[in-house]
């Protein structure tokens, strides 16, 4: 008589009971042959029943939320092929044959080396440090005025440490809740990598935005990292960290990711409108940058002042 794998799909690792005898009962009772602790489980939901002969018989004990066999309400099934999908309550199990072929082996990140970027938690450590530092140069960079170590020291706790933090520790219940396991260490380093490029980009589009006197190489950006990048890497994350499928990644990234892309595109349509109304104030960037980049040729006051002197009234400078 060959054994059958009796095997229970749940959130993040399957559980699997082997049935090797004559009579095998399932349900939530503590006498049962394979307990299941879920509230909708009847206490004796279903009996299986092997003979000399091969025959395998499957009956459903259950009144109340009845076995479904391969998607079919029966009082018994006879199993003449294999696999069966079963459900019992919310759980969704099938019986298999111990042949029956698995899934391929998934790659763990950096293929299980300990010193991987994603492995090991010195990079973890090393990069939120780097995070930390470019903080430090970002409010350096944006202070117009003399600052102490003290307002230094608030700004990265205030700004970073706790922005990070409380990111980390979301991200990790949300992946403890919806996949049942905890990749610490590889979500630090993906979020800290992230930020990284974020305090790497942003600069070159402020230098943009002063080059062409324009806001839209920020809205461009804006909306490029929170509607595109933002859920590749959420998506990467789940493909090659989590091992997810890929259609159901990229679909979680999209729902993820949904309230800041939403967010961003309300912050975009606010902007051009603003740019639609008239306004008496000429609509130019107003800030500075330290580079002092230009895409066209300066004009110095002395010839500024000469230009607008030799004007008529509605007819522009050339």
């Amino acid at each position: 008589m060959d054994a059958l794998i009796f095997e229970i799909s749940t959130q993040g690792l399957h559980h699997y009971h082997l049935i090797d005898k004559p009579h095998t009962r399932i349900g939530r009772a503590f006498d049962n042959d394979i307990i299941l602790s879920e509230p909708t489980v009847a206490p004796y939901h279903l009996d299986i029943i092997r003979d000399d002969d091969g025959k395998i018989e499957i009956f459903n004990l259950a009144d109340v939320n009845p076995a479904l066999f391969n998607g079919y309400a029966e009082k018994s099934v006879t199993l003449n092929t294999l696999p069966i999908n079963i459900k019992l309550g919310r759980i969704l199990a099938r019986i298999v044959l111990p042949d029956n072929r698995v899934a391929e082996t998934k790659t763990l990140a950096g293929n299980g080396q300990s010193k991987h970027l994603f492995s090991h938690a010195v990079w973890g450590v090393l990069l939120v440090a780097l995070c930390l530092i470019a903080s430090s140069v970002d409010f350096h960079n944006h202070s117009f005025t003399t600052y102490t170590w003290d307002a230094l020291a608030k700004f990265v706790a205030r700004e970073t440490a706790l922005y990070l933090a409380g990111l980390i520790f979301f991200l990790a219940i949300l992946e403890r809740l919806m996949f049942n396991r905890w990749e610490a260490k590889p979500l630090i380093v993906t979020i800290s990598l992230t930020y990284l490029m974020f305090q790497l980009i942003d600069p070159l589009v402020e230098e943009l935005n002063y080059s062409f006197t324009s806001y839209l190489p920020e809205l461009i950006f804006s909306i490029a990292w929170y509607a595109i990048l933002i859920p590749i890497i959420t998506s990467l994350y789940l493909i090659h960290i989590n091992h997810q499928k890929r259609n159901k990644s990229i679909g979680l990234a999209i729902l993820l990711c949904s309230p800041l892309i939403i967010l961003s595109v309300i912050e975009v349509t606010q902007v051009l409108g603003y740019l639609d109304n008239f306004s008496a104030l000429a609509n130019y960037h107003r800030d500075l940058s330290a580079l002092n980049w230009h895409s066209d040729e300066t004009v110095s006051i002395t010839s500024f002042m000469k230009q607008a002197q030799s004007l008529s009234p509605g007819v522009a400078s050339p």
